[in-house]
């Protein structure tokens, strides 16, 4: 498990998706497949047996860890694989082994402040300017709450990953409903290959 918490760890470090996280129109998703393993038809998977091991503090936050988010994050990752003709079946079994990881927390930036500035001589630049020193650049702080989650489907017998995808997106008001998680691990998994057997 030492691996899969590094690569969370490097996943959080690039940014955030929104378990919470609908509206996906913001949402970013970046897609691993090692294309070496084939999903064969009638495939099977399972949740992974095993303790997911330390957990950073982006994945202890209540927003993101707790029993609601985590039913609602399994049973959309449950529909979605069942659209690609995966079938679930005992852990000891599965062809296939699957696990999510989930984190949120709440950032603060300095940026460029992009409001207009005032107008005027005072502030004109160029040749025939005449009055007034050039204005400092304004920066502002802005806060925002982002989050990141990561379904990843490794094979059972080797324990090497078969599919990872991790998305982000700035976390808004009602974004961990249903729906909206729903959405969101569909487009996880949208590049995901069905298994040869179709849809059951």
């Amino acid at each position: 498990m030492t691996g899969i918490v590094k690569r969370w760890s490097g996943a959080v470090l690039l940014g955030a998706l929104a378990l919470a996280i609908a509206g996906c129109a913001g949402l970013s998703v970046r897609t691993e497949r090692d294309a070496s393993i084939p999903i064969p038809a009638g495939a099977t998977y399972a949740w992974n047996p095993r303790p997911a091991g330390p957990r950073l503090p982006d994945e202890l936050d209540y927003r993101a860890n707790n029993p609601v988010i985590h039913e609602r994050v399994t049973r959309a990752v449950d529909e979605a694989l069942a659209a690609k003709g995966l079938r679930r079946a005992d852990p000891a079994t599965a062809d296939f082994l699957v696990e999510y990881h989930a984190g949120v927390k709440d950032v603060q930036m300095t940026v460029p402040d992009m409001r207009p500035s005032p107008v005027g001589p005072a502030y004109q630049r160029g040749p025939l300017s005449t009055q007034g020193p050039a204005a400092p650049a304004k920066r502002q702080e802005i806060e925002y709450t982002e989050g990141i989650l990561m379904v990843e489907l490794v094979q059972r017998g080797t324990g090497k990953p078969v599919f990872r995808a991790t998305g982000r997106d700035i976390v808004t008001r009602g974004d961990g409903s249903e729906q909206a998680i729903r959405e969101a691990v569909t487009r996880l998994l949208q590049e995901l290959p069905a298994s040869a057997a179709g849809p059951r």
